[in-house]
């Protein structure tokens, strides 16, 4: 049997024309089942590889990919993306240009305006964090609309139609921080659940956060009533503050990275609650090491990137279709193992 394979003998050999064989091997174009069914059976007889070096120096098109992500000067939950940023925006070997626009996480207008701006001739894939749920379901129908593949990290919009998801369970995400709770102060009482600065209800991570925490308790029928606190006000301090001594919590949960925020409140007041926070920014580590907050649930930003990319390049280059999903494992962190 002969190494290599042309179009021609494909077609030569599963009786169809080389235009159906061009179509199938690169997945384009109308072909009836039973001609695919037979170019897909001689393949998988000749073991056909196709030759994606040759193919790659014989292109001259440069894949464009948009990157649509928080400002990570604005929540420093985002700033290992720095890193990804100034390593992509170099020029590659593999015809791939990267591009990073940025919006506001705590204000959806500017995250409208982005999407607005976009030039959809210009852009051959689209990664994005979908944090505002209604904008990203508009943006991401003009993406369909314009046959635009895209790649969502980080919170899931529970659309169909992406490449691919990268993130955690966030339910169990949820889940996770009602156990840790649970764990250091297991009587009866109230827990307060934080959302600051964002709203929780075009906000998906935060409530699927808080279904999975509410969950918790409730699957284990554990005698602890959840409270959620959405707080967008600018006198954070003092709404903080009045919520605490009205609840007198047995313990506090936030779904978002500014745990600083609470964490100085309970050092103020001089308040031992137990407390969960998540992302591991320097303000966060800092509490954490003078014990306001008990643990951490790291959610690792940079990897979900990272992984989005790494997928981005391999569709566009190699033609690899990636998988619905890719979970990044959570990571709890204490003082101990910082």
């Amino acid at each position: 049997m002969k190494n290599n394979y042309t179009i021609a003998d494909i077609a030569r050999l599963s009786g169809v024309s080389k235009g159906t064989v061009d179509r199938v091997l690169h997945k384009r174009g109308r072909v009836s089942a039973q001609a695919e069914s037979k170019v897909k059976k001689v393949l998988e007889t000749i073991d056909y590889q196709p030759n994606i070096i040759a193919k790659q120096l014989k292109r001259t098109k440069e894949f464009r990919v948009l990157c649509i992500i928080p400002n990570p000067k604005l929540d420093p939950y985002w700033s290992p993306l720095f890193r990804l940023v100034e390593e992509y925006q170099k020029p590659n070997s593999l015809k791939i240009s990267f591009q990073f626009q940025y919006f506001d996480p705590f204000n959806q207008s500017s995250f409208i305006d982005l999407s607005n701006s976009l030039k959809f001739d210009q852009i051959d894939l689209v990664i994005l964090t979908p944090i505002f749920f209604n904008e990203s379901i508009f943006l991401i129908s003009q993406l369909k609309r314009n046959k635009i593949p895209y790649i969502t990290f980080n919170a899931s919009t529970e659309l169909t139609g992406g490449l691919s998801f990268i993130g955690q369970n966030l339910r169990q995400s949820g889940q996770l921080s009602g156990h840790l709770l649970q764990l250091l102060d297991p009587n009866p009482g109230t827990i307060l659940s934080f959302h600051l600065k964002e709203d929780f209800n075009n906000t998906i991570h935060m409530k699927k956060k808080q279904a999975g925490l509410e969950y918790y308790f409730e699957k284990n029928r554990i005698n602890k009533k959840i409270i959620s606190i959405n707080l967008t006000e600018d006198n954070l301090d003092k709404m903080i503050d009045e919520n605490i001594d009205l609840y007198q919590p047995k313990g506090i949960s936030i779904s978002n990275s500014l745990g600083h925020l609470v964490a100085e409140r309970l050092r103020v007041n001089k308040l031992d609650i137990p407390f969960i926070a998540y992302d591991r920014t320097e303000e966060n580590e800092a509490f954490l090491k003078s014990g306001e907050i008990d643990f951490i649930i790291e959610q690792n930003p940079y990897k979900q990137l990272e992984t989005a990319i790494k997928l981005a390049q391999d569709y566009l280059i190699f033609e690899n279709q990636p998988k619905n999903q890719y979970e990044i494992p959570l990571e709890i962190i204490s003082k101990e193992n910082l």
